[in-house]
């Protein structure tokens, strides 16, 4: 087996595979990577743990075709430390791979792609195409929501509804609700399923902010997200997702209008005062004619006050939050201006768009003393 590639392409595919590598696994082959040769001209390359796989491919020079496994850690490596040129490779019987560019030259030990997993048969019962920098943004706007406590496992993902006329996106950890909508033209029976939260992370990484199109084919207990050149392989979640819809409040008592930068700066400087908190601090948020007074107080007595400019209708209210939960979500929300809803001082806020329901992001407020 003989192909040649150039540095960085298979470079940046091995660090994308990479990603679904068990860094310590029990077999020597679940830390390795697949790395098929075509001799029409490609390269493919597949990491999968059994649950998690991505599958990519670049373009080679490929005389004589073949198919090995390789540990991932020791490839990159070894790519990572030639020159930015051509690199050779070539095999011989005993799988000891040779690796070649300029004056440096490598000899490793390989496996036999016999006893590598293979990647399950995705049957494409269900398929939709989605905008990379759509699905990309709303990835994000979901992710920071996700929960994190295995006692409620269907919550450590984000759950995509597929309806006529609309593609939602939903992460919640109870405290922290995210929901992220677009008009999507889809005239099937509607559908949902659960994406782990290690999935959507990585899809964030690969997504970019392009007008390409991704292909996601839903089977059961599987999940393909079909990239440029990458494909993306996923377990999904089972059980009943929370049933955020009944806690979605319709009207408030107390609305705002004001700027993501001026509250975020706000909570910025309270950051600094409860740094070094060992426990959970409330921000107090006074809402007050024009404007939000924010004020917290350290357990050493250090304080800090600040005021917000801001459009207030509606009844004066005084509120605690968790600053940074505050900041997840002015982080998350991507615009310039947002509204934020509030009824009681022991109620759900809503924050979204000063226009429609693009984003909805829900905060359960913490208890104020005094």
């Amino acid at each position: 087996m003989k192909f040649a590639c150039e540095k960085n392409l298979l470079l940046e595919a091995v660090n994308t595979v990479s990603r679904a590598v068990l860094p310590k696994a029990t077999a020597p082959i679940m830390e390795g990577i697949l790395v098929e040769c075509y001799e029409e001209g490609r390269i493919k390359l597949v990491a999968y743990d059994l649950s998690f796989g991505i599958e990519t491919e670049v373009p080679a020079s490929v005389p004589k075709g073949g198919t090995f496994v390789v540990n991932a850690k020791m490839f990159g490596d070894i790519l990572r430390a030639m020159d930015n040129d051509t690199v050779t490779f070539s095999m011989d019987e005993h799988l000891n791979l040779t690796v070649s560019c300029a004056t440096a030259r490598f000899v490793i030990g390989c496996m036999d792609a016999a006893g590598f997993p293979i990647l399950p048969m995705i049957r494409e019962d269900k398929t939709i195409e989605v905008k990379e920098d759509m699905l990309a943004s709303m990835l994000r706007q979901t992710l920071f929501a996700v929960s994190e406590n295995n006692a409620t496992p269907i919550l450590q993902g984000t759950q995509f509804r597929v309806e006529e006329g609309k593609l939602e996106l939903v992460a919640t950890n109870q405290y922290k609700l995210a929901i992220r909508r677009e008009p999507f033209l889809y005239e099937g029976d509607p559908f949902r399923f659960v994406v782990p939260a290690k999935t959507v992370t990585e899809l964030t990484r690969m997504l970019k902010d392009e007008d390409d199109i991704v292909r996601i084919s839903l089977a059961e207990k599987q999940i393909v997200f079909e990239l440029k050149n990458t494909v993306v392989v996923s377990r999904l979640l089972e059980g009943n997702f929370l049933d955020y819809e009944k806690i979605l409040p319709t009207s408030f008592t107390t609305v705002a209008t004001l700027k993501i930068d001026t509250l975020k700066r706000a909570m910025e400087r309270a950051s600094i005062l409860l740094s070094n908190e060992k426990v959970r601090i409330p921000v107090r948020f006074s809402f007050e004619f024009d404007s939000i007074i924010t004020s917290c107080r350290s357990t050493t007595g250090n304080t800090l006050t600040d005021q917000i400019k801001a459009k207030i209708d509606g009844n004066n209210l005084e509120i605690g939050f968790n600053n940074k939960y505050i900041l997840e979500i002015l982080a998350a929300s991507e615009c310039e201006e947002i509204m934020i809803g509030l009824n009681k001082p022991n109620t759900l806020m809503k924050v979204t768009p000063v226009e429609g329901d693009r984003f909805i992001f829900m905060l359960s407020p913490m208890h104020l003393k005094g």
